[in-house]
């Protein structure tokens, strides 16, 4: 984050959705710059390996956002600890596929409440917790929400619904001076949809979205980056996949 002088300062970031993929690369990638960073996921620790200079200088906590009292449990826990969170990124999301009729009703509720619902607890809990809005939210979304395609429903209108929140949240907020921005990414080269070998190489990388992110944060204050439609230049144009 800028300060009003224009020197970058260190940030206290949360990434929701950090285990893995583009939420692990964020969390490194902000360690990496001095960010406090805080990461919270259903496992807690990291699936993937990550230098182990980085992973110490990360708070790591289990925490289920379809849990709505987990959530609020935890902020309360930092509230009376004096841990404050400053922005939040959240980068959680599950897919299921399946045709309307073969799909479960299960499934469909499971992609709902990570992809969406989830992101409703982190804020509305963070507000309750703290009695203010983060300074900055970064939401990514898909361009799934852009582009529906058959035997997706599931993962593309929660994508969909994710991105309404955020704006209606934004209207809320932004009196209070909170940012929100709402990345659309296209194809990413992660373990939410299994790819041959060269179409990941064509993908986006964890990493370009951990270092656009990391670009956001630091961004100066009066400065509203409301969307963002990101694609690898070689990747297909179209709905993610």
């Amino acid at each position: 984050m800028a300060s009003e002088s224009g020197e970058l300062t260190r940030d206290r970031v949360l990434i929701v959705g950090a285990s893995r993929g583009i939420g692990l690369a964020t969390a490194c990638y902000l360690a990496r710059a001095g960010d406090d960073v805080t990461s919270w996921s259903r496992r807690g620790a990291p699936v993937e390996a990550i230098d182990e200079k980085i992973r110490e200088r990360i708070r790591w906590e289990a925490v289920d956002v379809r849990d709505c009292r987990a959530v609020r449990t935890t902020y309360l826990r930092y509230q009376e600890s004096g841990h404050f969170v400053q922005s939040i990124v959240y980068a959680a999301g599950i897919a299921r596929w399946g045709r309307i009729g073969e799909q479960s009703y299960d499934e469909f509720v499971e992609t709902y409440a990570v992809n969406t619902i989830g992101a409703f607890n982190v804020l509305s809990e963070y507000v309750a917790a703290y009695k203010r809005h983060p300074l900055r939210v970064i939401a990514l979304a898909s361009d799934a929400a852009l582009f529906p395609a058959a035997t997706r429903s599931a993962y593309h209108s929660s994508k969909t619904a994710l991105s309404a929140l955020l704006e209606s949240y934004r209207q809320e907020a932004r009196r209070d001076g909170a940012l929100v921005t709402v990345i659309y990414l296209g194809k990413v080269n992660t373990s939410l949809v299994v790819r041959p070998e060269e179409r990941s190489r064509m993908a986006l990388q964890p990493a370009e979205v951990a270092a656009l992110v990391g670009y956001l944060l630091k961004l100066p204050r009066n400065l509203e980056i409301r969307s963002l439609q990101v694609s690898s230049i070689t990747s297909p144009f179209g709905g993610s996949d």
